[in-house]
């Protein structure tokens, strides 16, 4: 993983969890490897690469951003390793506890211009314009 990539994907999720609203919406699930990169770029330059096989993982639960319409909704999101400057995130919509396609492809079809940018905020900001249509 280039060191730049694990840089920006730490500094995204950790940018978003400092903002009080989504401080409980976010839930890391490869605690291990996220406390590894963050480890990894504080102090370093963006130049190298690092060691890893398993892409940083976590979860949006939209009942913690207060989003009454999408309360059942989870977004489980993947970085993938040359996540954001070659790849977009892989995202799985998840409502209710029944994966929803239809919503997954939307997501990543909306995120498809944004290739090379941060996607977090981007996600957000399309399921609160989505928040009263069926996804």
């Amino acid at each position: 993983m280039d060191l730049s990539d694990a840089r920006r994907q730490v500094e995204e999720i950790n940018a978003l969890q400092l903002q009080p609203k989504y401080t409980n919406a976010i839930e890391i699930t490869t605690p291990a490897l996220f406390n590894r990169l963050e480890k990894a770029v504080v102090g370093s330059n963006s130049n190298g690469t690092l060691p890893v096989k398993k892409c940083l993982s976590f979860e949006i639960k939209c009942r913690e951003l207060d989003i009454d319409e999408l309360s059942g909704l989870v977004l489980e999101i993947e970085f993938p390793l040359d996540y954001p400057s070659r790849s977009m995130c892989h995202i799985k919509a998840i409502h209710n506890g029944n994966v929803n396609g239809d919503a997954s492809a939307k997501i990543t079809t909306y995120l498809e211009s944004f290739l090379g940018c941060e996607s977090l905020e981007l996600i957000i900001d399309w399921l609160l314009g989505k928040k009263n249509t069926r996804l």
